[in-house]
């Protein structure tokens, strides 16, 4: 069966934030398991992502600098989880994007429309204009989906917070390891 949607579990949770973007990872990267991402899949687990590192790097120096307890505790095993998936997905976005743009360039999209009104064939010989134009769109538009600084900004000062000899916290130990 389906899992509930973050929004049906608001109550459960009294709308916590930082529970509701661990929610969204985890059902977000069990549905990744067992599906193949499309476009649409690539941008909202960026969005997920975001969500999920700008709760958890929130005050992080509040909390993992203190003997004050976590404000959350993961185990390594999921803290390696997130983590893994999180560079999984922005390698995929980045292939899914350059296969595009590779295709797009072949077939004279890069300028606006193809001249000839044919198809455009994808690394896998398959027919999806729509999927390069609305790529092409998104990238045109400026918006920041799985920008290599953006990731790398994340990945850095999760590392930089847990490999600090000042952090007393294991759960941003294990996030900046992994990281």
């Amino acid at each position: 069966s389906p899992w509930p949607s973050p929004q049906s579990i608001v109550n459960e949770c009294n709308g916590d934030p930082l529970f509701l973007a661990f929610y969204r990872e985890l059902t977000h990267r069990h549905w990744h398991g067992i599906n193949r991402p499309m476009l649409r899949d690539h941008i909202d687990g960026w969005d997920v992502y975001r969500q999920l590192f700008d709760e958890i790097l929130d005050d992080a120096e509040d909390f993992a600098f203190t003997d004050a307890p976590d404000k959350f505790f993961i185990l390594p095993e999921w803290a390696f989880d997130i983590l893994n998936e999180f560079v999984y997905e922005f390698q995929g976005f980045c292939q899914l994007r350059t296969g595009l743009h590779n295709s797009a360039s072949k077939n004279g999209l890069l300028g606006g429309a193809n001249p000839n009104g044919e198809p455009i064939i994808l690394p896998n010989n398959k027919a999806h204009p729509s999927v390069v134009e609305n790529v092409m769109a998104l990238a045109a538009s400026g918006r920041e989906i799985w920008a290599p600084d953006t990731v790398f900004y994340y990945l850095h000062r999760l590392i930089s917070i847990g490999t600090s000899p000042k952090c007393k916290s294991p759960t941003f130990k294990y996030l900046g390891i992994f990281a």
